[in-house]
């Protein structure tokens, strides 16, 4: 009679163990780096954001700003992902935020009729100047470049 049974090798007992042990080793290291990066990279300083996505400049009409200390957030995405806010400083000259919270990266929330603006997130407050205002977030908003051009009444808007 014909048999097709083959032996196996046997896999010693030691080596079995061993690679089990360097497969459990290699998912705890890997879990550790998947849970700590984004830990570090919420407590990274965003004073000026350089996210890779997103067209590098945007232009946007600021006619309706017709007081200084006026803000408006522009429906556009800053290279972080986040909404932008265009506040007038004076006629000619605007501030540019990033709308990315310093601490955790949520979207803050338009200026309240004082001015403030809360991160839904874990309750960071700015001014429209980007200062912090309360914590937990430590640095203030992100800032974007702009060029005024008077005659079109448009900012120009640079991410890069």
């Amino acid at each position: 009679m014909c048999s097709n049974n083959k032996e196996l090798p046997i896999i010693e007992s030691e080596g079995r163990r061993s690679f089990f042990s360097q497969c459990a080793s290699a998912m705890v290291g890997l879990t550790v780096i998947g849970t700590i990066a984004p830990v570090l990279q919420g407590c990274s300083d965003s004073s000026s954001p350089t996210a890779p996505n997103g067209p590098a400049q945007i232009t946007a009409d600021v006619s309706s700003l017709t007081a200084d200390n006026m803000a408006v957030v522009v429906g556009d995405q800053g290279t972080d992902g986040q909404n932008v806010l265009v506040v007038r400083k004076t006629a000619t000259t605007y501030l540019v935020l990033s709308m990315q919270c310093t601490h955790d990266n949520c979207q803050v929330g338009a200026p309240s009729s004082s001015g403030i603006m809360t991160c839904p997130c874990h309750g960071s407050k700015f001014d429209i100047t980007g200062a912090v205002k309360q914590g937990p977030a430590s640095s203030p908003l992100g800032q974007y470049t702009s060029t005024f051009d008077d005659t079109t009444k448009m900012l120009t808007i640079k991410f890069r």
